[in-house]
């Protein structure tokens, strides 16, 4: 739901306020993103040992987790606030900003600190609707607040209420999900009692001592997809932002996807980790890789190669410098994308070190290759430092997922990827054929042609790579699905 309330406001809202305005906007929210490095690894850690101790039975060790996760995120909103605050005296020099954007920034940065007081502590009791699995009511919450508050911020908009009503509006979209989430646990868990502030030592040790790569790992994620926009703010200008910002936009949709894809087997991994059920971790990181395989990577294609006509479409012809840098970002999910099962499995495991000094390399080199190329190619460069590292570092990826699991790769290839090429190629071949012969003239057509092509890719899959398991769980989710719809719509 994300993605799709971006894809229609985006261009509403840099109608409404002009590209400059909108790249204040995107550069504050780059900034803010800064400051999840103070989360220290604490929420991968949450959700980890919530669905652990889960696993084992121990409801009260869970509980404990959660309290001490919500006083650390007390803490780290209120130093999250006094650097918003102080970031936005020299915000005007940082970013070369016009005099007359100078209040316009001051007013984002104050909203920023009093949004972070609420957000970091209330975001304790989202990670844990995630260890308990329920992705259907996390999405059903999130994309009901995020539909109200984008409905909220067109009105804002064509008000003229400018871009601080859209950052207060998306923010209390994301507080309102979180109160939500905590209501969901208390009904389900009536014994648990928050505790602020939580005073459990042992506690803090466990997370910390698993938090500590996972922090060293958020720094590395945050130079890959968080640096780009300053790079280019700094090397370019700030309208450049908003033009590498739609490009980003399109890598940030398939970053979320893949989360999406990646999550369920990582904290089902750790509940099996306490359960001792090693075979099954195996088995959910073969299977997982094969559906991203024969699901997933034929839409990152269709992505790329549909970049143009989609973005010009889409945003008008200003921002066609934004389809060459999408297309290249897009692309090194070909490869990210496939490791992520693998990686939630070594992570729920409890192994960090090994991928998270890989993340730091993969880090180091982004940075060098984006600043250097910027200078050389402009925003397709840093575009190209982005994914470039991808393809270095996979090979040490596969290396360590394979040896932690104890899978080898001819296993890998007989049951995850050989039958997930074909949807791929398919994919591929029947987009460039459409886009030659029928080239869409707007943009309802051109995803009336992905849409059908992505068709096509999945009838592949399903004869392809799918086994008769894949299958039968395919035709239970859906008949599950319809028996809910029917139940919706009965009088």
């Amino acid at each position: 739901m994300a993605i799709l309330v971006s894809f229609v406001l985006l261009p509403f809202i840099v109608r409404y306020v002009g590209k400059e305005a909108y790249g204040l906007y995107v550069l504050l929210v780059t900034v803010t993103g800064y400051f999840t490095l103070l989360d220290f690894g604490v929420s991968p850690a949450l959700t980890k040992y919530v669905a652990e101790f889960r696993g084992r039975g121990d409801m009260a060790r869970a509980h404990r987790i959660v309290n001490s996760a919500f006083s650390y995120y007390l803490f780290v909103g209120a130093i999250a606030a006094i650097g918003l605050l102080a970031l936005s005296l020299v915000a005007d020099r940082l970013f070369h900003l016009d005099p007359a954007m100078k209040p316009v920034a001051d007013r984002l940065f104050l909203i920023g600190a009093a949004f972070a007081l609420v957000l970091w502590p209330t975001n304790t009791f989202r990670g844990v609707t995630e260890a308990y699995q329920r992705y259907a009511v996390s999405a059903f919450v999130g994309a009901g607040c995020q539909v109200l508050a984008a409905v909220v911020a067109v009105t804002a908009l064509a008000f003229g209420w400018g871009v601080t009503a859209l950052l207060t509006l998306t923010n209390l979209g994301m507080l309102a999900a979180n109160l939500v989430f905590y209501a969901l646990l208390r009904r389900d868990q009536p014994d648990f009692r928050l505790v602020v502030p939580a005073r459990d030592a042992e506690t803090f040790r466990l997370m910390f001592r698993f938090s500590t790569y996972m922090f060293i790992g958020g720094i590395a994620s945050l130079v890959v997809f968080q640096l780009d926009n300053l790079i280019v703010g700094a090397f370019v200008s700030v309208a450049a932002v908003a033009t590498y910002n739609v490009a980003y936009l399109f890598q940030a949709a398939v970053k979320i996807v893949d989360n999406l894809i990646a999550a369920p087997p990582w904290v089902a991994g750790a509940e099996m980790e306490g359960q001792g059920d090693h075979r099954g971790q195996q088995r959910l990181f073969l299977r997982g890789t094969r559906y991203v395989a024969a699901l997933f990577l034929p839409g990152i294609a269709l992505i790329a190669l549909f970049a143009d006509p989609l973005i010009p479409h889409w945003m008008g012809e200003g921002f066609r410098d934004s389809v060459l840098p999408a297309r290249v970002l897009v692309a090194g999910w070909l490869v990210a994308s496939l490791w992520e099962t693998g990686a939630g499995m070594v992570t729920a495991k409890g192994i960090v070190r090994p991928l998270t000094l890989i993340a730091l390399a993969s880090a180091g080199l982004n940075l060098a290759l984006s600043i250097t190329l910027v200078r050389v190619i402009g925003i397709a460069g840093v575009a190209l430092g982005t994914t470039l590292p991808f393809l270095v570092v996979a090979p040490l990826v596969w290396r360590v997922i394979l040896k932690t699991l104890d899978v080898k790769p001819s296993r890998l290839f007989a049951e995850a990827l050989r039958g997930a090429i074909l949807p791929l190629l398919v994919s591929v071949g029947a987009g460039a054929s459409l886009l030659r012969l029928l080239p869409p003239p707007t943009l309802a057509l051109t995803l009336g042609e992905m849409a059908l092509v992505y068709a096509i890719a999945l009838g592949t899959a399903w004869v392809s790579a799918l086994d008769v398991e894949d299958r039968r769980l395919a035709r239970e989710f859906g008949t599950r699905f319809l028996g809910v719809v029917r139940t919706r719509r009965a009088p």
